[in-house]
């Protein structure tokens, strides 16, 4: 009877946790002692020790590297990010923000292809990515207007925001989407005046 007893699985504890969760609830008291890299660090362990870990881990991580400043290691996790899931925006989204708080006035492109990939990858499902797309949009605006002052590209690109979220409004709604005045000067083909806030900590 006690061989029958033993030789039967055991079930699991629930209390008994993986080394993937402990690590995690290390990172989470690292970032409660205001210890950023400490929690950064425990995350990356917590990661690497998981059976399965989700996509979800994998943003964490590398949003974690861009809000401490370490935008080398985003870029790298941005990178890992869209080769392992090449559908999602967020591996995209990850790199093209983590070259531009580098690149922070535009002048090197830097972020360019990733904010280009994240249109192509995201605009087909443009609700839920609604956000990513609309700074990706206003990247553009502020890139063609200011650094390359190709108006016709950055109208383009304005354009593109205001049809894909605001053609069943009515009113200037898109001045909260794409924060940029041109004067009228533009319209009689002259060089527009232009106003645009810092975008690159978005």
């Amino acid at each position: 009877m006690l061989f029958n007893i033993i030789k039967k699985p055991l079930i699991p504890i629930p209390y008994l946790k993986t080394k993937s969760d402990l690590a995690k609830q290390a990172a989470d008291l690292a970032k409660k002692l205001g210890d950023p890299l400490l929690s950064i660090e425990w995350m990356g362990k917590a990661y690497n020790l998981a059976k399965n870990p989700s996509n979800v881990d994998l943003y964490n991580l590398g949003r974690a590297y861009l809000d401490a400043g370490k935008f080398t290691q985003c870029d790298s996790i941005g990178n890992m990010y869209s080769a392992k899931y090449p559908n999602h925006t967020y591996g995209y989204y990850l790199r093209a923000l983590a070259n531009w708080r580098v690149d922070t006035t535009m002048e090197l492109g830097s972020a360019n292809p990733y904010f280009q990939k994240l249109i192509e990858v995201g605009s087909p499902d443009s609700l839920n990515n609604k956000s990513q797309l609309k700074l990706a949009y206003r990247y553009f605006v502020g890139y063609y207007a200011t650094v390359k002052r190709d108006y016709p590209t950055a109208i383009t690109h304005l354009g593109s925001a205001i049809c894909r979220y605001t053609c069943f409004n009515t009113g200037p709604i898109f001045f909260a989407i794409v924060p940029i005045t041109i004067n009228k000067s533009h319209w009689r083909g002259e060089n527009p005046t232009l106003s645009l806030p810092n975008l690159a900590k978005s």
